[in-house]
C-alpha cells in the first residue's frame, strides 16, 4: 500500500491543527470584553468539561480511521495484529460497513455514558459553581452544551454508515 504525501498535504494538516488549537485563543479577547466575570468563569468551566468529555474517545477515532483506510486500500480481513490484503486493491465496502457499524455501537455506548455523567455530575457541578448567577439560562445552556458535546461523534458515525 503506497500512501504519498505532498508538501501541500502537510501544510493543510498544520493549518488545521493551528486553527483548531487557536480558536479559543482568538475568541478570548471577545469573551473577556463582552461577558461578565461570573459568566466568563462559567464559559471556562464549559470548555474544560467539554475537553475532558472528548477524552472519552479512548483513541477509538484513530483506530477506526486506520481500519477504514485499510478497507479502502483493499484489505479483506482485519486481524488482532496485522491486516490480510489480497492482490486486488479495490475497496472492500462490506468490510467498511462492518467497521462503521462497530463505530456506531462503540460511540453510541460512549455517548450515552458520557451524556449521563455530564447531565448528572456535570449539572450538579455547574449549579454549584454558578450559584451567584441569577436565572436559569446558564443551566439550559449547559444542558444543550452537554448533549452537543457527546452526540456529535455518534451522529457522524451514523451518517457515515448510512452513506455506504
Amino acid at each position: 500500500m503506497n500512501i504519498s504525501l505532498s508538501k501541500k498535504d502537510i501544510l493543510w494538516s498544520y493549518i488545521g491543527t493551528i486553527l483548531s488549537m487557536g480558536a479559543n485563543l482568538l475568541m478570548l479577547p471577545f469573551l473577556m470584553y463582552y461577558l461578565d466575570d461570573d459568566v466568563l468563569g462559567l464559559w471556562y468551566i464549559f470548555a474544560s468539561i467539554g475537553a475532558i468529555a472528548t477524552l472519552f474517545d479512548f483513541g477509538f477515532g484513530v483506530t477506526f480511521a486506520r481500519n477504514v483506510t485499510y478497507a479502502w486500500a483493499g484489505a479483506r480481513e482485519l486481524k488482532k495484529e496485522g491486516v490480510e490484503f489480497t492482490q486486488n486493491s479495490e475497496p472492500d465496502y462490506k468490510l467498511m460497513k462492518k467497521v462503521l457499524a462497530t463505530c456506531k455501537i462503540i460511540y453510541g455506548i460512549i455517548a450515552v455514558v458520557a451524556l449521563v455523567l455530564l447531565l448528572t455530575i456535570g449539572t450538579r457541578y455547574v449549579m454549584f459553581v454558578s450559584s451567584e448567577i441569577k436565572g436559569y439560562t446558564h443551566i439550559i445552556a449547559w444542558i444543550i452544551y452537554a448533549v452537543a458535546v457527546k452526540s456529535l461523534l455518534w451522529v457522524l458515525c451514523l451518517f457515515f454508515e448510512r452513506s455506504w
